[in-house]
């Protein structure tokens, strides 16, 4: 695993190296020109059928002959100036292996970054509705964390594309919590058979069974230290 200190110097470093050091073509410019040729190849068969040919209507022909011309040029120009090397190949596979790596410690970091984010949001969130609102501290520690996420989210995204790596894959928010009304304890539930929704057990409407039964995160109402927690184990819960 590496160790990378700052991002930003590795990110400048990959763009500043490119293809002439790295030996890697861009993702972007792999689908650009894969793009590129598909208008082309439409273009050419659609020129082929213009004597009475069936043209196909799911694959329209978006751009002219004259651009498909100019097009084609600049893809075997670009395909050309992509297999240019600045370095020897035991040098760009040094300095790959090491981009690479970086890219791998800044994608973990991500995940785990982006991960904290969500549930910290969740704690906020339930802290407002029980308070009222966040302390600046708190208020200040959640946009930090944000553009922290952000931040990683940028380098990582310009890494991968120049690198040609698949951006790491974040966690999805739990829709099944978010539909259950969050993480409180529920007491009692409504039978798994009832479809009308009109079966509120002993209570008299559903209002009457949230404010009896639905019982906030203690983690949220009662200070850590009354707990025996910490803070760092608040926020693992």
């Amino acid at each position: 695993s590496y160790n990378v200190t700052d991002a930003n110097i590795v990110v400048a470093f990959v763009k500043a190296a490119g293809f002439e050091i790295l030996g890697v073509t861009p993702a972007s410019i792999q689908t650009s020109s894969e793009f590129i040729l598909q208008e082309v190849s439409k273009v050419e068969s659609s020129s082929e059928l213009d004597d009475g040919g069936e043209v196909d209507v799911n694959s329209p022909v978006l751009i002219s002959k004259e651009a498909s011309t100019k097009g084609k040029a600049v893809t075997e120009s670009v395909n050309v100036l992509l297999t240019e090397r600045a370095v020897s190949a035991e040098v760009t596979k040094i300095f790959y292996d090491h981009c690479k790596g970086a890219h791998g410690t800044l994608s973990k970091s991500l995940v785990t970054t982006d991960s904290k984010l969500k549930k910290m949001e969740k704690r906020c969130e339930q802290d407002r509705l029980l308070a009222g609102s966040l302390t600046e501290a708190r208020e200040k520690g959640l946009q930090d964390a944000r553009k922290l996420r952000e931040s990683l989210w940028k380098s990582v995204e310009a890494m991968s594309d120049i690198l040609d790596l698949p951006m790491p894959q974040l966690e999805e928010d739990d829709k099944e919590e978010a539909a259950e009304g969050g993480p409180g304890v529920e007491v009692w539930t409504k039978s798994a058979g009832d479809e009308d929704g009109a079966d509120f057990g002993p209570f008299d409407d559903e209002e009457t069974r949230i404010f009896y039964c639905d019982i906030p995160d203690f983690l949220t109402t009662v200070p850590p230290a009354l707990l025996g927690l910490t803070e760092d184990e608040i926020e693992k819960r």
